[in-house]
């Protein structure tokens, strides 16, 4: 089924994939634009894409990864992601990283889709589910209830003089007791060597932008970052 987004949102299209029950992919595009592709499995989202992303390349953007991990990355023999390349990559990070990450990719490569009222869609039914480039699993309403909320909260934080294109510098040395646990993503301010947006900064950290912007919030109030 073939269609326009006037017509017919992202959401629309999946909530349609639920009540089914059915199983394929929705891939979105506008003009001049790559395309995304969401991914169905029995009216459940089970995964992410976009022709112009790749997993592995999204995760070396990650700067405090230890040359270990660095060194597993490059033998993953990167194919734009169409293998299922989550399942491997996802073992060189721990949980919580990854859970990360997750979102991060998320915000990139979902949730700004969901508000497109002009476009072209293609939905596929299939009877063996494809393996998604970036494995997640919800509902169609939860995905688009955290959308929402993102969009409100990127608002909101904008507003507040954390929009996402600002760029921020540190005002005074990292203290000695800042330390990452080995579990855990790199704090901002360890990131914060050089003036950076919070886009780059979310992408270098692993971590959503509303992660970084709490981060930055509360750094801000104890004077270590200011706007640059």
């Amino acid at each position: 089924m073939r269609g326009n987004l006037e017509e017919f949102s992202l959401g629309d299209i999946l909530q349609l994939f639920q009540i089914s029950g059915r199983t394929g992919e929705v891939r979105i595009w506008q003009e001049d634009s790559p395309a995304h592709v969401v991914y169905v499995d029995r009216g459940r989202v089970s995964g992410a894409g976009a022709e112009h992303w790749n997993l592995v390349d999204e995760i070396r953007r990650i700067e405090w990864l230890g040359d270990d991990v660095k060194s597993q990355l490059d033998f993953i023999e990167g194919d734009g992601g169409l293998t299922g390349l989550s399942l491997i990559a996802r073992a060189l990070l721990s949980s919580h990283a990854w859970e990360f990450f997750t979102e991060r990719q998320l915000e990139c490569l979902v949730y700004p889709v969901l508000t497109w009222s002009s476009g072209d869609f293609e939905a596929t039914v299939a009877a063996i589910p494809r393996v998604a480039p970036l494995r997640i699993n919800q509902s169609p309403q939860q995905l688009v209830l955290s959308a929402a909320r993102w969009e409100e909260e990127i608002g909101s934080a904008e507003q507040a003089g954390y929009a996402r294109w600002s760029s921020w510098v540190r005002t005074r040395d990292v203290p000695d007791d800042v330390a990452r646990a080995d579990d855990e993503p790199c704090p901002v301010e360890i990131l914060l060597d050089r003036p950076r947006t919070i886009e780059d900064l979310a992408g270098a950290a692993g971590l959503s932008t509303l992660r970084v912007i709490d981060q930055l919030r509360r750094l801000n109030e104890e004077g270590m970052v200011r706007p640059a």
